[in-house]
């Protein structure tokens, strides 16, 4: 995760001229790829608020329509864990594409280009199986507890439990069945 933070910041860097020497030496970042847009300052301004809010300091940038960001929905509810969610797709955020320019911002901010990403805190925890492992690793607990969130403290719940269906048919472990299921949509996607 942190390297690919890096990487998204060396990209930002190289297209704004900001080169630095020492990690040219170490090889340069790819270059973005063609679905890479740039944040606008009105996506940075509002991803930069929402994230640093200390009112709602747990915040998933979700799509209505993802089985992912739903899993999350559910680990929240299961832990009655309050939350914002900022549904990038939804009526809200279509006018002048404010949901693409928050999306591109996350981009940028993150590394990362898929959805959900979850903020607690204002630390970056990641995407959904990120958030599931946080959890079994008790490393969302101690957020949630530096940002005052109270919770359901009952740790004895598999966050995986939550993951969609037809991933829990296909096989019993969750990154393996993650990882295999996203080489085969790359690989369909590319024919």
């Amino acid at each position: 995760m942190a390297s690919k933070a890096k990487k998204a910041k060396q990209q930002v860097a190289k297209k704004h001229g900001e080169d630095n020497e020492d990690e040219e030496q170490q090889g340069s970042a790819p270059e973005p790829p063609a679905t890479f847009i740039a944040g606008s300052e009105k996506g940075r301004e509002f991803v930069n608020e929402v994230v640093s809010s200390t009112e709602e300091p747990v915040v998933m940038f979700a799509l209505e329509w993802c089985e992912f960001c739903w899993a999350v929905r559910k680990l929240f509810a299961d832990r009655n864990i309050p939350y914002r969610s900022i549904d990038l797709d939804s009526v809200v955020y279509q006018t002048d594409n404010l949901g693409g320019e928050i999306r591109a911002a996350l981009t940028e901010r993150t590394g990362m280009q898929t959805i959900p990403q979850v903020f607690v805190g204002g630390k970056f925890v990641g995407g959904c199986t990120e958030e599931f492992d946080a959890y079994r690793e008790e490393q969302l607990q101690g957020l949630l507890a530096n940002a005052e969130v109270s919770y359901d403290r009952n740790d004895e719940v598999d966050p995986y439990q939550f993951m969609p269906g037809w991933l829990h048919a296909r096989c019993g472990n969750e990154q393996v069945c993650l990882t295999v299921t996203f080489v085969r949509f790359s690989a369909r996607s590319a024919r």
